[in-house]
């Protein structure tokens, strides 16, 4: 029972009985590609990232790269059903309240400023200072290239993710570094998700 994040451990868990065992689980972060902040000179003594903390920090560290280098400073996944889950950590970072339970029926919240202000700044990053990919219709697979051949600094990502690029294009993963989201109004927020084996309520003691 000690071996398993208490927090994770407790969603299969139902008045003190185990229902399923979690076997897998994951945060939204972001990850960097250490060789394009190496060339935007954006490291400590040590070659590590230094990471932007909060949006306005990400903006301007998106910008130096793209200035220096020549590459996307920051992306994330828009199509194939990637692009909501991924953008959900940063709205709620933002403040954003997706539902609300209102009278005992959760209703839609996210007709709102914060939701607003949060498109208005990706929007920014496209059409203001030009530090996404030129295509913004973009997969997990189309994200994985980019990183992985040095066109992408910086994105939202599971930390499974990584797996998934050093088997695809054969990346470094000695090139990459990861952080905690970025912090807004509505603090640093991230989506957790996982895998977890259920428990037949017919299996013997034995099983």
């Amino acid at each position: 029972e000690e071996a398993i994040k208490v927090s994770i451990r407790d969603i299969v868990k139902v008045d003190e009985k185990y229902y399923g065992i979690p076997y897998n689980a994951y945060v939204t972060g972001m990850i960097y590609n250490i060789e394009l902040f190496k060339e935007t000179g954006l490291v400590d003594e040590k070659g590590r990232p230094i990471y932007p903390t909060n949006f306005e920090e990400l903006r301007d560290t998106a910008i130096a790269i793209k200035e220096k280098t020549g590459q996307a400073g920051f992306a994330f996944p828009t199509i194939d059903r990637q692009g909501g889950w991924m953008f959900m950590s940063m709205a709620w970072s933002f403040g954003v309240d997706f539902m609300e339970k209102i009278d005992g029926k959760w209703q839609a919240t996210f007709d709102s400023p914060e939701m607003v202000e949060v498109l208005e700044y990706i929007r920014d990053l496209k059409w203001k200072y030009d530090v996404l990919p030129e295509n913004i219709l973009m997969s997990r697979a189309d994200l994985y290239q980019l990183f992985s051949t040095d066109r992408v600094a910086m994105m939202y990502a599971a930390d499974d993710w990584v797996n998934g690029m050093v088997g695809a294009y054969n990346l470094d993963k000695n090139n990459v570094s990861n952080s905690p989201v970025p912090a807004g109004e509505g603090g640093a927020c991230a989506l957790m998700g996982g895998d977890i084996w259920v428990i037949s309520n017919n299996s013997t003691q034995e099983q």
